[in-house]
């Protein structure tokens, strides 16, 4: 049975990650956070297995809020924090951006 694992990695694995991780995240169109699986392989090379784009926040199984744990020592709160943050800035870009072209939608624009 495979039995996934979190642990640091090195900088040659880490860019080459990130490398992995921001394309899959660009080609699926993602906003905000995703989740991508990866595996190493003995050469530090990285293997896609899948992208969750809502992944789990539950405290203990999920890997999400785990990895930025490991990462940047941030606690469940602040990755939620994090996660809000983000996804509000990319609501003011968009609104901005309408402003800017006259562009209206359906959305009530005084909230977003």
């Amino acid at each position: 049975m495979w039995r996934s694992e979190l642990k640091k990695i090195d900088d040659e694995a880490a860019t080459n990650l990130i490398e992995i991780a921001l394309r899959c995240f660009r080609t699926r169109d993602a906003r905000d956070f995703a989740r991508n699986d990866t595996k190493l392989d003995e050469n530090n090379g990285c293997n896609f297995i899948e992208a969750d784009l809502v992944p789990g926040m539950t405290e203990g199984p999920s890997h999400f809020p785990k990895a930025f744990e490991i990462d940047k020592d941030m606690g469940d709160a602040e990755v939620i924090r994090l996660m809000l943050k983000n996804a509000m800035t990319g609501c003011l870009k968009k609104r901005e951006g309408r402003k800017k072209t006259g562009h209206s939608s359906l959305l009530n624009s005084d909230v977003f």
